[in-house]
């Protein structure tokens, strides 16, 4: 990448031309000052394309989202990435011991970053210092995800962080920083930190291990819902958290009707009273006896249903027929004929 020296790219900048530079495979990238943006050339599928980026920082958390979404509009479906070279268990624990243990120093302020084409829990990452901004390809490590909680109230969305993850997260963020959330359809937060100058967010309750976030958006697609169980991992500007189970809803009790005042009545238009004698309660009637059960042995049923048809038709003019659809009920009407 040929960079003038006049250029300073920063943390913003530097991701989105990596992220290109990983997903569309892109060549011969130069970059060059401008007015109020800094131009980027480079050569994708054999065609040299110009571009712009801003010089002075983001306009946004969600710039680098809404900046990927415009590339993939430009240029299309990315190409598939390249094969990767398949390792034996031995030669990657051969290659963790030669180099510094990442996962701890990704606890002291180093970040883990994945590629947009390895999907959380991948064997490849990237390693951004929060301070230089440079980044580096390093042995292969497994992507950490911390348990942890997550439940929406009326007051708001709580995520139980517990003591490993608040630790982490305090590391990962240095600084004096608070955080907002960002419901992401069906179960996902997204949780961003910003610096505590701009007066928004909340900050971590250390003493109980636990982050309060607003739940507008939460409470409107699944409700309210006690503590359930959820998995949280560290990029690196944001914690994400994924529920692991289906939230634990709660129905909300039902608020009772105010009853009307009614309006207060002159003296002299109050009516006698008069007492009248109480209806009497109606006794119910029993319920009728159930029927005596079938007698077990076949032959004795058959009789008895034989017995009981009988008896209806004995009392009215219904009659048991064939039909072609079985048996079927039929009353007949009897006609008096008068004789002449």
């Amino acid at each position: 990448m040929a960079l003038d020296s006049n250029v300073t790219l920063g943390a913003h900048q530097r991701e989105i031309i990596d992220w290109m530079r990983e997903t569309y495979q892109i060549e011969d990238i130069r970059i060059r000052p401008g007015g109020k943006h800094i131009h980027v050339e480079y050569v994708y599928k054999g065609k040299r394309i110009k571009d712009t980026l801003p010089r002075h920082g983001t306009r946004g958390d969600d710039w680098v989202d809404t900046r990927k979404h415009d590339l993939r509009r430009t240029l299309g479906t990315p190409p598939e990435p390249p094969a990767k070279l398949t390792r034996t268990l031995d030669e990657m624990t051969q290659a963790l011991q030669e180099k510094v243990d990442l996962k701890t120093t990704t606890a002291v302020g180093t970040t883990v970053l994945l590629p947009p084409h390895v999907a959380p829990g991948g064997m490849r990452a990237t390693i951004t210092d929060s301070g230089s901004g440079k980044s580096t390809v390093p042995t292969p490590v497994l992507q950490k995800r911390f348990p942890c909680t997550v439940a929406a109230y009326k007051d708001g969305i709580w995520f139980g962080l517990g003591a490993e993850l608040s630790a982490a997260m305090q590391g990962a963020f240095k600084g004096d920083h608070r955080f907002v959330v960002a419901f992401v359809y069906p179960a996902t937060w997204v949780v961003r930190p910003i610096p505590a100058k701009n007066g928004s967010g909340r900050a971590i309750e250390v003493d109980k291990h636990r982050l309060r976030g607003s739940s507008a958006d939460t409470v409107k697609q699944l409700g309210l819902f006690r503590a359930t169980r959820a998995e949280a991992t560290i990029y690196a500007r944001r914690v994400e958290f994924r529920l692991l189970e289906k939230p634990h809803l709660i129905t909300p009790a039902a608020e009772p009707e105010e009853a009307p005042v009614p309006e207060p009545v002159p003296v002299e238009a109050v009516p006698a009273v008069e007492f009248l004698p109480a209806p009497p309660i109606p006794v119910p009637a029993p319920p009728p006896p159930a029927p005596p059960p079938l007698p077990a042995d076949p032959r004795e049923r058959l009789l008895h249903v034989l017995r009981l048809i009988k008896a209806v038709e004995d009392e009215g003019t219904y009659r048991l027929i064939p039909d072609n659809n079985g048996w079927r009920w039929r009353a007949f009407d009897i006609v008096l004929e008068e004789e002449n």
